[in-house]
C-alpha cells in the first residue's frame, strides 16, 4: 500500500516486539515479553505501548493469571509507567492516526 505515513518508522526490534506480544496468549506473557524487550534495551515505540495494554486487557483471565500477577504486581504498572512517560513527551503519538498507520 502506498499509504501516508504518519510518525517515525519503527525499527526491527519494535516490528518484532509488536509480532512477539500479539502472539502472547496470557496477560502475563504479555508483560513478561515487553519487559524483557526493555531489559533487552529495545525502546518501546508507542504502538508497542499500546499493543501490550490491549493484548493484557483481551487475554487476561483472573484464574489463569491470578498467581502470575500477584508474583510480579509491578510488571503491569511498568507498562503504564511507559505509556504515562510516552504520553508526557509526545502525546501526539497516541493519536488515532498515527497508531492506525503504524501497522
Amino acid at each position: 500500500g502506498g499509504g501516508v505515513f504518519a510518525g517515525p518508522r519503527p525499527t526491527p526490534d519494535q516490528m518484532a516486539l509488536n509480532q512477539a506480544l500479539v502472539a502472547c496468549a496470557t496477560a502475563a506473557k504479555v508483560l513478561d515479553t515487553f519487559d524483557l524487550a526493555l531489559e533487552d534495551g529495545v525502546e518501546a515505540s508507542t504502538v508497542n505501548i499500546v499493543t501490550a495494554i490491549h493484548r493484557v486487557a483481551k487475554t487476561l483471565s483472573p484464574v489463569k493469571d491470578a498467581l502470575a500477577m500477584r508474583s510480579d504486581p509491578s510488571a503491569l504498572k511498568r507498562v503504564v509507567e511507559a505509556a504515562r512517560a510516552r504520553l508526557r513527551s509526545d502525546a501526539s503519538s497516541f493519536d488515532a492516526r498515527s497508531l492506525a498507520s503504524s501497522f
